[in-house]
């Protein structure tokens, strides 16, 4: 007769991970209360925060653009609105934070968390609907920022290039400026108008350093302005090619220029060449471009030996940082908002607001570092490695005082 088969018998430590794993995945009543307070909340921080920050600045701008270039009041809604995800995107972090602090903070203070410790509810069983919404918080903020951010900014170009190409310029100015910039902050091209009477347009100076290898300056006696190009009569096209420390000067009666305004360089009504085409396919515009997107881009560029500007690389990692951020300010909140009941509540809740402007602060802090590092060392530090520790040190140095708080609230409490 054979043997009966006989089961492994469970071990003790097998059987409280498989039941504190089943606790975790068991959804409570009191997690629906923690989540409902903590959502609501977050619903009312992330309206204000998009109201003040929304109508502090961006609004404003809308508004120039709105008297300067005769806007019509629906375009410019729709303008306004195309920018409300980006606003939301960048606050989404500091309004999970405000949430996640005032619930916690109120719970404490009306002795609601001591009462369910008695009850024998562990620490971090109470910490685990703030953890949720703040995993739910970074893919909404990866989201918008990676898939809605950059179509909507497209929508705004395009919206933007088709008003100027089907509208009018300025009329009865002194003087009418356009300026383009780079992710550095460099200037890319700019363009001056001494002035405008509705058919010609008066002395003009058009700067182009969108080429790293080569700068143009063309100043002009006057011209036209058209819905499909510009015109300059008896321009002077002056050109520095930076490698060969070449210069050049060219006269020319009548000089058509159509893409004006574009951040690609200047382009005349004949066709294209297959470099330029070729630099057009692979510009960098980290605003309209998604990671994956904006990856492929820099890799391709590196391997063909063309600049990637610095910003460029610290807005390709702010796409994933960003979202991040929510789960790592969520992190500090917890802790700060639970303490001791002989513990003034308003001390923590100090300490809060001073990690989430900590961690605004090494934001700014860890770009700069980042960027005077590569700058004062060029050649020797590689860019890319030095701008991506710069970028996630920030919340990696929040995320780790967050877990080390929770650790420390989870042995006191």
């Amino acid at each position: 007769m054979s043997a009966p088969s006989s089961s492994p018998t469970p071990t003790p430590a097998t059987t409280s991970a498989l039941h504190r794993l089943k606790d975790w995945a068991t959804i409570t009543v009191l997690d629906k209360y923690l989540t409902s307070q903590i959502v609501d909340s977050l619903l009312i921080a992330l309206s204000v925060f998009t109201l003040l920050v929304f109508f502090s600045d961006t609004f404003l701008d809308f508004i120039r653009d709105i008297q300067k270039y005769g806007i019509p009041i629906n375009t410019a809604l729709l303008l306004i609105g195309l920018q409300l995800p980006k606003t939301m995107t960048l606050i989404v972090p500091a309004s999970a934070f405000l949430a996640v602090l005032l619930v916690y903070s109120n719970l404490n203070g009306k002795h609601e968390i001591m009462a369910m410790r008695m009850c024998g509810i562990p620490l971090m069983r109470l910490v685990r609907p703030a953890i949720v919404v703040g995993l739910l918080a970074t893919m909404f903020t990866y989201v918008m920022g990676d898939y809605v951010v950059p179509v909507c900014n497209s929508m705004v170009d395009t919206i933007k290039n088709d008003l100027l190409t089907h509208g009018t310029l300025p009329v009865g100015r002194q003087s009418v400026t356009f300026r383009d910039s780079d992710d550095d902050g460099h200037l890319r091209k700019l363009v001056y108008v001494s002035g405008y009477d509705g058919d010609n347009l008066g002395p003009s100076t058009i700067v182009d350093v969108s080429d790293p290898d080569v700068m143009q300056v063309v100043q002009s006696q006057g011209g036209k302005w058209f819905p499909t190009h510009w015109e300059f009569h008896k321009a002077n096209v002056y050109s520095l090619f930076k490698k060969s420390e070449t210069f050049t000067f060219n006269n020319s009666g009548v000089m058509r220029v159509k893409d004006l305004l574009n951040s690609a360089g200047l382009k005349t009504t004949q066709k294209a060449t297959k470099k330029a085409s070729l630099k057009d396919k692979l510009a960098l515009d980290s605003s309209e471009l998604s990671f994956g997107q904006l990856l492929w881009r820099i890799n391709k560029r590196e391997s063909l030996g063309m600049i990637v500007n610095k910003g460029t690389y610290i807005r390709l990692w702010e796409k994933l940082t960003l979202p991040l951020s929510c789960l790592a300010m969520i992190l500090v909140a917890v802790p700060l908002a639970i303490t001791a009941p002989r513990q003034s509540a308003n001390r923590g809740i100090i300490f809060a607001i001073a990690a989430l402007f900590l961690f605004y602060m090494l934001r700014a802090f860890g770009a700069a570092i980042g960027k005077n590092l590569v700058a004062a060392f060029d050649g020797i530090l590689p860019m890319a490695p030095v701008l991506g520790v710069s970028s996630w040190l920030p919340v990696l140095t929040i995320a780790a005082i967050g877990a080390a708080l929770l650790w420390r609230k989870r042995m006191v409490l």
